[in-house]
C-alpha cells in the first residue's frame, strides 16, 4: 500500500478520496451506523483519519468537499472513479474502509508485478496501522486483534453520530493550507517538514530552513523579481504562517461557539455558561495573496528556493498559493464567525434590569431594561456591508405603555455609519453632534432611535430668546388644594427629562444664545442639575438618561452664510461633545421608498424625478450656485401636492408646473430661481 505524506497532500486528493469513499458506502449502506446519511458520514471518516494523519485542512473538511461538490454541480461533473482518481486518494481510500477500490488501472509497475505473482490471490484484508505516513510501502505492523477492531468500529460510530468538535481535537489538528496550485501555476506536491512554532500549531513552511549563507541571494532575487513589494522570504513564510494560525484560532473558536450554541438552543444555560468564548480571533490579511514572480528573474528565483531549501520548495508560485488559500479560508471563517456570534448573542439570555420609581418618584411607570443586538433592532440599517452594528445597546420593556416613547415610523431609513457611532455613544453616555443640511433627517433620526429602542424623548429647541426658566424651570402660582393660588416650581424639560430613562435632543444646538449655554454645561459634563430657583434643589441625572445634540453646523458659525442666525460656540461647550457625525440626504433610492411609503397612491414617476431635481439642486448648492437647499420636507410636499391636485387640474402638465411653482421655484432668490427653473426644464 501506498504511504500517506500528509504534507503532500493537495486538495483534489482530498475530493478523489471523498468520491470514492461514498460510492462505497452508497453500495454499502448495510456499513452505516444508524441514523447517518452516506455524504455525512463519508466526511466524517475522512476528516477523522486525516486529523490523525496531520492534515493541515483537516478542520476544513467539510468545507473542502462542499465546495467541490458545487463545482462539480455547476460544471455537470460525474463523481471521480477508481479509474481516473489519483495516487493519494486511492491510499486514503484504502486506509479508511479497509478494502482496495474496485477498477482502479494498474501502473506499469503494478502490471509488470502482477504478471509475475498472476497466481496470487488479491489480497481483501484491511491495511494495517503500520501503513502510515514514513512506513515502508507493502510492510505491515501486524493484524488488529478483535478488540482493536471493535474500538476501530465503535469509534466510527462515534463519529458518524456526532462531528468532529475542532475545540476538542488534538493540537494536530491544525488548518494550514497545502500548497495546491491554481490555474496558470505549477504546484508542487513537496511541502515542508513541520514543526511547531506558536504553541501545538503546526504551519505548512514551519520546517523551511534557508542557508544561511543563501538569504541575501534569496532576498534579493525576491526584491528583484516581486518589482520591490517584497525583499524578504522569511517575511513571505510568515505571511503564511500567520494566516495559517489564524485559520486555526478561528477554526476552534467556530467550534467552540457552535458548542455553546447548540447549548443554548436546547435549553442548557448552564452548559452554555461553562464553555467559555474569550476573545475572537482577528485577520488581517498580508496584501501579498496576489504576489507574482516576474521578469528574467522568476527562474532564477524558483532555482535558488530549491537550492536553498533542499528542494523543499521548488516553486514561488507554491508560497504565494498557500497564502491565498489560507487568506480565503480566513475570509470565510472569519464571516462564519461573526455569523455564528451573531446566533450565540440572540440565543442567549438577554441580561435585565428592573427599574422602579426612584427617591423623587419621577419614574411613574416601570420598566426593564433588555440589553439587546442593535442588528436585530435595526435590520433595515443600510449603507454598510460588515457587521458594525454587532453590539449590544439598552432597550426599555415598559409596564404599560408610555405616553413620551415616540412611535416607530417604519418608513424611515437608518444610515448604519451614523447609527452605529450614535449607538455607540448611547451605550456609553457619550453626547453625538449630528450635523447637516435642513430637512436631512436629523431630529427624526434621533426620536426613531428612541421609538425603536422603548426610550422616553424629550426635545428642547434652542433658539435666542431660551431663557434659564425655559430650561430649568421656574416659580409659578398654581393653584392649591384648598383653591387659592399657592407659589410652587415647577420643573423646565431638562430635569424632567434627566430624571428618568430618556434621550433628551438639543436640537439646533448651534442656534442656542451664547449666554445662555453655561446653563447646560454640567448637562453636557454628564452631571445633574443644581435647580436655584428650588432651594438649590440638586436633580441627579437617571443612569439611563442620555443627551443628543443636532445642528446645522459645527458650533463654529455658518461657513457659507446659510445659516446666519447660527451662533459660534464657546471651545467649552464644543469640547464636551465625543463626536461630531455629518448627516447626509438619503440616496435617491432609499428617498424614494421613504417617498412610496408614506403616500403609497403618489405618481411614482413624478417622485422620482423630483428626487432627481433635488439631488441637481443639492449638488448645484454645494458648488455655490444657488442658495436654497432642497430637503426631504420638500420633496415630500411636492409629491403629496401633486398626488393631491393632479386629478383636479385634469391636465398633467399644468399640475406638475403648479406644483414645483409654489412648493419650489417660488422658494428662491433670483439667482437661484434661473439656475432651478433650468433644471425643472431639463428634467420634465
Amino acid at each position: 500500500m501506498t504511504a500517506i505524506n500528509a504534507k503532500s497532500l493537495r486538495v483534489d486528493d482530498v475530493n478523489h478520496a471523498f468520491d470514492l469513499i461514498s460510492a462505497h458506502f452508497e453500495s454499502n449502506r448495510d456499513l452505516l451506523p444508524a441514523n447517518s446519511n452516506v455524504q455525512d458520514y463519508s466526511v466524517s471518516v475522512l476528516q477523522e483519519h486525516l486529523t490523525s494523519i496531520g492534515y493541515g485542512l483537516a478542520a476544513n473538511t467539510g468545507t473542502l468537499v462542499q465546495n467541490y461538490l458545487k463545482k462539480r454541480a455547476r460544471e455537470n461533473q460525474a463523481p471521480v472513479t477508481a479509474a481516473d482518481a489519483r495516487e493519494a486518494a486511492i491510499a486514503l481510500f484504502t486506509k479508511i474502509t479497509g478494502c482496495k477500490p474496485a477498477g482502479r488501472k494498474p501502473t506499469a509497475a503494478q502490471g509488470q508485478k502482477a504478471a509475475a505473482n498472476e497466481a496470487a490471490p488479491a489480497s481483501d484484508e484491511k491495511a494495517q496501522p503500520g501503513d502510515e505516513a514514513g512506513a515502508n510501502p507493502g510492510q505491515r505492523a501486524g493484524s488488529e486483534t478483535d478488540g482493536e477492531r471493535e474500538s476501530m468500529a465503535q469509534n466510527d460510530v462515534a463519529v458518524a453520530e456526532k462531528p468532529v468538535n475542532i475545540a476538542k481535537q488534538s493540537a494536530k489538528t491544525a488548518t494550514a493550507t497545502t500548497a495546491d496550485g491554481n490555474p496558470g501555476t505549477k504546484a508542487t506536491e513537496a511541502t515542508a517538514a513541520r514543526v511547531a512554532p506558536k504553541g501545538d500549531f503546526t504551519g505548512t513552511f514551519s520546517g523551511i530552513t534557508i542557508a544561511d549563507e543563501m538569504v541575501a541571494s534569496v532576498d534579493t532575487t525576491l526584491q528583484q523579481a516581486t518589482q520591490g513589494r517584497v525583499g524578504s522570504i522569511h517575511k513571505l513564510f510568515d505571511a503564511v504562517l500567520e494566516a495559517e494560525t489564524a485559520v486555526y484560532e478561528q477554526s476552534k473558536a467556530i467550534a467552540t461557539l457552535e458548542a455553546k450554541l447548540e447549548a443554548l438552543r436546547k435549553g442548557d444555560i448552564e452548559m452554555a455558561e461553562k464553555i467559555g468564548i474569550g476573545a475572537l480571533p482577528v485577520y488581517k490579511p498580508s496584501g501579498l495573496a496576489n504576489l507574482k514572480a516576474e521578469g528574467p528573474m522568476a527562474g532564477v528565483l524558483n532555482t535558488l528556493l530549491s537550492q536553498a531549501t533542499d528542494k523543499a520548495v521548488q516553486d514561488f508560485s507554491q508560497i504565494v498559493t498557500a497564502l491565498a488559500e489560507a487568506e480565503k479560508l480566513a475570509s470565510e471563517n472569519g464571516q462564519k464567525l461573526r455569523r455564528v456570534m451573531r446566533d450565540v448573542r440572540a440565543a442567549s439570555p438577554k441580561q435585565k434590569i428592573k427599574l422602579t420609581a426612584g427617591d423623587e418618584d419621577a419614574l411613574d411607570i416601570p420598566c426593564t431594561v433588555v440589553m439587546r443586538q442593535a442588528s436585530e433592532i435595526f435590520t433595515d440599517a443600510f449603507g454598510h456591508s460588515s457587521p458594525i452594528l454587532d453590539f449590544e445597546i439598552p432597550t426599555l420593556e415598559w409596564d404599560e405603555p408610555n405616553p413620551d416613547v415616540p412611535v416607530a415610523d417604519p418608513s424611515f431609513r437608518f444610515y448604519a455609519p451614523v447609527l452605529a457611532d450614535a449607538l455607540d455613544c448611547l451605550v456609553y453616555g457619550e453626547i453625538v453632534w449630528l450635523y447637516g443640511e435642513s430637512g436631512c433627517g436629523k431630529s427624526e433620526f434621533w426620536q426613531q432611535v428612541a421609538a425603536r429602542i422603548g426610550f422616553p424623548f424629550f426635545r428642547l429647541n434652542m433658539d435666542a430668546h431660551l431663557t434659564r426658566a425655559d430650561i430649568v424651570g421656574t416659580n409659578r402660582l398654581v393653584p392649591g388644594e384648598n383653591g387659592q393660588p399657592v407659589m410652587t416650581f415647577v420643573e423646565g424639560l431638562v430635569p424632567r427629562a434627566l430624571k428618568v430613562p430618556s434621550i433628551l435632543l438639543l436640537d439646533e444646538l448651534d442656534l442656542g444664545d451664547p449666554e445662555i449655554m453655561p446653563v447646560l454645561q454640567p448637562v453636557l459634563e454628564g452631571n445633574g442639575i443644581r435647580l436655584l430657583e428650588d432651594g438649590g434643589r440638586y436633580v441627579k441625572p437617571h443612569e439611563w438618561s442620555r443627551i443628543a445634540v443636532t445642528a446645522n453646523t459645527i458650533g463654529l458659525g455658518s461657513a457659507n452664510q446659510m445659516y446666519l442666525n447660527a451662533h459660534e460656540q464657546s471651545a467649552a461647550t464644543r469640547d464636551r461633545i465625543a463626536r461630531y457625525i455629518e448627516m447626509p440626504y438619503l440616496p435617491a433610492d432609499k428617498e424614494l421608498e421613504v417617498v412610496m411609503a408614506r403616500f403609497p397612491d403618489a405618481d411614482q414617476d413624478f417622485a422620482q424625478k423630483v428626487i432627481q431635481l433635488a439631488n441637481k439642486v443639492r449638488e448645484s448648492y454645494r458648488l455655490g450656485k444657488v442658495h436654497q437647499v432642497f430637503s426631504t420636507r420638500t420633496v415630500l410636499r411636492a409629491v403629496r401636492r401633486h398626488a393631491k391636485f393632479a386629478p383636479l387640474y385634469g391636465n398633467e402638465d399644468q399640475a406638475i408646473a403648479s406644483t414645483l411653482q409654489v412648493t419650489v421655484l417660488n422658494r428662491c432668490d433670483e439667482t437661484s430661481h434661473q439656475v432651478v427653473k433650468e433644471l425643472v426644464d431639463n428634467i420634465f
